[in-house]
């Protein structure tokens, strides 16, 4: 005999997820996959930058570097230690600046600050010069400090730029263009038989591409997350509307 508690248990849950799929039913008019993350004219520049290059390229040049310090002059160990530990003060700033300062103009400067750097210690010529093999090192870590502060930083900016009803499909089409970098690392670092240099200036290039193709992205510090897709297309008119109506309480205010 079945208990009576257990069975108003189960009556209640049965009632709960009725309930809930009626609701779902009402609400969800439109079923959202991976295309409409591009399907908003104003919005597709911003979301193809982020989801199909911003992030690719982070993750193409963070694990670039990461795989590449054995590669570097001096101790292997030690430059694999210290590429790590660059990491620690990077996402400590990043957590203790981004509110204030915002989210793109320091992934923008990052991107193209570690693509500078990575260039520079690939183009060097060393000649046995240890002096010369030392800057290559701490320019490459330079590299790595950048690219890390980058990469903690477009995850957020991701998270922050889609539509609440696509930010999961948003977000897991970003991860996946990051995984596909981090697939090619590999290959990029076996140009090396090429030309030596070949791999850095490759990263490099990339990170500075991808820093000004960020300047597309928008400012999201301080701003109301997009609830619907319709929500970015009219970004432009609602900024407008509202400084409409900041100027008009403005003077009603002066009037009184």
């Amino acid at each position: 005999m079945i208990p009576i508690w257990s069975t108003s248990y189960v009556f209640c849950w049965c009632c709960y997820i009725v309930d809930s799929w009626k609701h779902w039913c009402r609400c969800s008019e439109h079923i959202y996959v991976s295309t409409n993350v591009f399907s908003t004219r104003s919005g597709s520049y911003r979301n193809i930058s982020c989801s199909f290059h911003t992030v690719f390229v982070n993750a193409l040049v963070y694990y670039g570097l990461s795989l590449n310090t054995e590669n570097l002059a001096g101790d292997p160990y030690l430059n694999f230690c210290i590429s790590g530990a660059v990491e620690i003060p990077a996402n400590i700033l990043c957590i203790v600046f981004l509110n204030r300062v915002g989210r793109k103009v320091p992934l923008v400067l990052s991107m193209c600050v570690g693509g500078i750097a990575c260039i520079l210690s690939g183009t060097i010529p060393i000649n046995g010069n240890t002096d010369i093999e030392t800057l290559t090192i701490v320019l490459a870590m330079i590299g790595k400090f950048f690219i890390s502060a980058s990469y903690a930083i477009i995850y957020l900016l991701a998270a922050e730029v889609f539509p609440t009803v696509v930010r999961n499909i948003g977000v897991g089409v970003a991860s996946m263009s990051a995984r596909i970098g981090g697939i090619m690392v590999p290959t990029m670092l076996d140009l090396r038989s090429i030309w030596t240099p070949l791999p850095l200036v490759i990263f490099g290039s990339l990170s500075i591409g991808a820093g000004i193709l960020a300047l597309l992205l928008p400012e999201t510090t301080g701003e109301p997350l997009p609830q619907l897709l319709e929500d970015v297309s009219n970004k432009n008119k609602t900024m407008k509307l509202e400084i409409e109506d900041k100027g008009k309480e403005k003077y009603d205010n002066t009037r009184l």
